[in-house]
């Protein structure tokens, strides 16, 4: 150090000086890029969630809607509370044929509480009046027709496979009231495929959607083995099915675990949707 002299001396200590400037606007410039890649991620991936929202908003709603009015109409009153007077099936089945056009899959089905058959048809089925099977509450796959039959709710939707064509798909069960008496369920579904490609922003770089219910459980995902099937039955829920598994931070789950009931509060849908953004790799590294 002696050697150096005091010219030596002062070029190292600003060649120094000048290396800690350097490491230290490093350093405050990699905080502030990631701070500005973290706010632009979160606010892409909740206009992704806005937009899909709008988009999913439309056409549950349509769907439901539809159902509902088969499940008010007379003829439908009428034939599920003498369900094996021919007049009164035949009218029931002529009317809800009009309906199958306007449903999103041309696809319906009814099921009796007095009988438990269950009626279908859709655009790959002979048509039919006679119940295509009949539903036992000692059955787990019927789990589903016993347990909407007696909530509260007026309807229900909910994911499962089709016991007739095993197709998976997105379900509108509404109940068939007169008076306090309910006489059984009718509705329609939507294939979960057509209804991914249609509705959900499957394909967008960096961001994965789904639909969440109230708990976390994932009801639609690109991933159909992520699907929770009839969520609300017994065998529904599990964390293999939920987005707090996809989680590996548990600081992570917990926090969304906290939110989701504020979120339940806000929004006061039948359905929360959440879009996942992944951040893009640091090349810096």
């Amino acid at each position: 150090m002696a050697a150096l002299g005091l010219r030596g001396k002062s070029l190292l200590a600003l060649l120094l000086s000048c290396l800690l400037a350097f490491v230290f606007a490093g350093f405050i410039g990699r905080e502030a890029l990631l701070g500005v890649q973290s706010r632009f991620g979160e606010a892409y991936a909740r206009n992704v969630v806005q937009l899909n929202r709008e988009r999913l908003f439309a056409p549950v709603s349509r769907e439901l809607a539809l159902a509902q009015r088969l499940a008010a109409s007379l003829l439908t009153l009428a034939w599920l509370n003498d369900e094996q007077d021919p007049a009164k099936r035949k009218i029931f089945f002529q009317e809800a044929a009009g309906y199958q056009q306007a449903f999103g899959d041309h696809a319906y089905f009814a099921a009796s509480a007095r009988s438990n058959g269950y009626y279908s048809n859709g655009p790959d089925q002979a048509i039919s009046d006679t119940p295509r099977y009949v539903m036992s509450s000692d059955n787990p796959r019927d789990e589903w027709f016993f347990q909407t039959l007696q909530t509260d709710t007026p309807y229900a939707i909910n994911v499962d496979r089709s016991v007739v064509t095993g197709e998976l798909k997105v379900w509108f069960n509404v109940q068939v009231r007169d008076g306090e008496r309910r006489l059984g369920l009718v509705g329609s579904g939507i294939a979960l495929k057509a209804f991914l490609e249609d509705f959900i922003e499957a394909n967008k770089v960096g961001v994965e959607s789904m639909v969440l219910d109230a708990y976390g459980s994932i009801l639609v995902h690109p991933n159909q083995n992520l699907v929770t099937l009839n969520a609300e039955t017994a065998r529904g829920r599990s964390l293999s099915t939920s987005v707090l598994g996809l989680l590996d931070d548990l600081s992570a789950a917990t926090a969304l675990r906290q939110a989701m009931p504020i979120a339940a509060r806000r929004r006061g849908r039948w359905r929360r949707y959440v879009s996942r953004w992944t951040a893009p790799p640091d090349y810096s590294r």
